[in-house]
């Protein structure tokens, strides 16, 4: 394949993990082609987290409360990510040269 103009190797990502919580967690970013299949991906995270009502800066794990702990889900923006993504044709091709070449009787 020709290499592509820079500008063509942009594009847009929307996705969620694979979970039991896959439609409260979604990503949504800006991806660059580096090379044919591999690519570097990166943006925010929005997903509905445990709040303490009452307490925005509440750190779960950290904090300690006492009293009656009143926990309620909300929808907000979470921090950055960033990710490489490999094309599955391309991860098929690797995988076969790094185990080399079928061995059958």
């Amino acid at each position: 394949m020709e290499p592509r103009y820079w500008k063509e190797r942009f594009g847009i990502s929307v996705g969620t993990n694979l979970s039991d919580k896959s439609f409260e967690n979604f990503f949504v970013g800006i991806n660059y082609e580096i090379r044919n299949g591999l690519y570097l991906n990166g943006g925010i995270h929005y997903g509905r987290v445990n709040t303490v009502v009452g307490n925005d800066n509440f750190d779960f794990g950290n904090d300690v409360f006492e009293g009656t702990l009143e926990i309620r889900k909300e929808w907000k923006i979470g921090g950055p990510y960033i990710s490489i993504n490999i094309d599955t044709d391309v991860f098929a091709k690797v995988f076969k040269n790094i185990m080399g070449p079928s061995r059958t009787p």
